[in-house]
């Protein structure tokens, strides 16, 4: 079994957001009006997780962020209160 070697990437709160989002399986509009973001800011941080994960799709990061503890299949509420930081609202 090969691990893979990359550090943990530092994710800012709203990237861990979106990553729960697209974990759930919601396309980036969706997460847009969810968030009450722009779909062009949902793209931006949608590219930002890819190249902090080192990947180049979506079942890619998500997988990632799974396995990296970084999201687990959870209501965001629920994924703040594990990980000890705070849900974003804005």
């Amino acid at each position: 079994m090969v691990l893979d070697a990359d550090p943990v990437p530092r994710l800012s709160s709203r990237e861990l957001d979106v990553l729960h989002w697209m974990a759930q399986g919601r396309s980036n509009a969706s997460i847009a009006r969810e968030l009450q973001l722009s779909h062009e800011t949902v793209d931006t941080y949608v590219r930002r997780l890819f190249g902090k994960l080192h990947v180049s799709d979506r079942t890619s990061a998500v997988v990632k962020g799974v396995t990296r503890g970084l999201v687990i299949a959870s209501e965001p509420r629920i994924e703040a209160a594990i990980f000890d930081r705070e849900p974003e609202t804005d």
